[in-house]
């Protein structure tokens, strides 16, 4: 017993040990839902047949059957600070210590320390007789060592190999609650990330069903601009013609009016002071007529003119705009939202007798015979164009 165990005794120790185990498994494992017991042993083993369970786990076998179910059966069957790494590693040594002895490598103390854990462990599994076996042989083994190890140095090396088994599973109770505390983090990140990605799939479904919406009317409203185009050259063809004669008669006239005259004049110096300005504001060919039309690359849109307008009798100025029927009922729908974003009082001429319809801006109380004003009223033409021009897409154009 000096240089190692009795040989015979440690083999029955051993053999006690494992006849415990095997049921204590067995009964462990049938508690695992959804496998049988013979799947879970086949796992580990060369089970084939229908041979008693028990009989059939290996000492090879328990290591990694009480690895691979630990947490979810083994674990509530111990109640100390024992856990799988502890198990696992006292089968394995115990297993190699127990199942050759007479090696050189197998020394009295550490024979008896696993003994000693495996005493522990047949306590921890409920199984006294087992445990009073093996206690028997570790006391018969190790009772002419007292003096050489007396129980304070068994219990010292047991409580330090406690100590450390303490600290691992108190570092691995650490490590868990860390990663518990990480998982719930992530959890709560990915549930907030899921919930704004479908929050973004609902808004961008619904953006898309009106995008559908949109796409339907502007289809509608390009059928209707094109139809009106058409219409609208044939219109402007007829009135160039129209133009193209009247022009013709005036030329042939002997001499023009007074009143002509001063248009002419009126409408000339206006162009000429507006060519001086940095200004998108340009005018066709001035004439003698009541009215100057306005270039139509200040408002780009088939269906739309502008003119400026003057009346002399009146005394005032004024700024036209005309359109199709159909546009004019569109926006006078809006006319107070268009008036407070025009932040201007316009006034709104259906003109039943003729095919157009027309928006105007006035500016009254003025005499446009008086040249020595014609600039004050040129600045007020000028800035009003420029603003129908800024205001146009945002403000006409938008809602129809």
């Amino acid at each position: 017993m000096k240089d190692y165990p009795n040989e015979e005794a440690l083999r029955k120790a051993h053999r006690i040990y494992l006849d415990a185990m095997r049921p204590f498994i067995t009964r462990c494992l049938k508690r695992i839902q959804g496998r049988t017991l013979e799947d879970l042993i086949r796992d580990v083993s060369d089970y084939e047949s229908n041979d008693d369970i028990e009989t059939l786990i290996d000492v090879n076998n328990i290591p990694l059957l009480v690895r691979n179910h630990w947490y979810d059966i083994f674990s509530k069957e111990f109640n100390s600070d024992l856990n799988v790494q502890n198990t696992t590693w006292l089968i394995v040594e115990g297993r190699n210590l127990w199942a050759h002895p007479g090696k050189e490598d197998i020394d009295s103390e550490s024979t008896r320390m696993h003994l000693s854990l495996a005493v522990r462990v047949l306590g921890e599994i409920k199984n006294p007789r087992a445990k009073e076996a093996v206690e028997t042989i570790r006391d018969q083994l190790f009772s002419d060592e007292v003096e050489e190890h007396p129980v304070e140095v068994e219990n010292a090396a047991l409580k330090e190999n406690l100590a450390e088994m303490s600290n691992q599973l108190a570092a691995m109770k650490t490590e868990k609650a860390d990663c518990e505390t990480q998982l719930e983090a992530e959890k709560a990140e990915y549930e907030e990330l899921l919930d704004t990605v479908e929050k973004e799939k609902i808004e961008i479904e619904k953006q898309l069903s009106e995008l559908k919406v949109e796409n339907a009317d502007l289809k509608k409203r390009l059928e209707t601009v094109e139809s009106e185009s058409a219409e609208r050259i044939k219109t402007l063809t007829e009135r160039l013609r129209t133009v193209e004669a009247g022009k013709t008669r005036l030329e042939e006239r002997p001499q023009n009016s007074p009143i002509e005259e001063w248009r002419r004049k009126i409408w000339k110096q206006l162009c000429d002071y507006t060519a001086q300005k940095d200004t998108p504001v340009r005018f066709q060919k001035p004439g003698s007529a009541h009215y100057l039309n306005v270039s139509r690359s200040l408002i780009a849109l088939t269906g739309f003119n502008m003119n400026v307008w003057l009346g002399r009798d009146n005394r005032e100025i004024a700024i036209r705009l005309y359109m199709s029927k159909q546009n004019f009922y569109t926006l006078e729908k809006q006319r107070k939202e268009i008036e407070q974003e025009f932040r201007e009082s316009l006034e709104w001429e259906k003109l039943p007798q003729r095919r157009e319809s027309r928006i105007s801006l006035r500016k009254d109380i003025i005499d446009p015979t008086d040249e020595s004003d014609w600039q004050n009223q040129y600045e007020w033409v000028i800035s009003k164009l420029e603003k129908f021009h800024k205001k146009f897409n945002e403000v006409f154009l938008s809602r129809i």
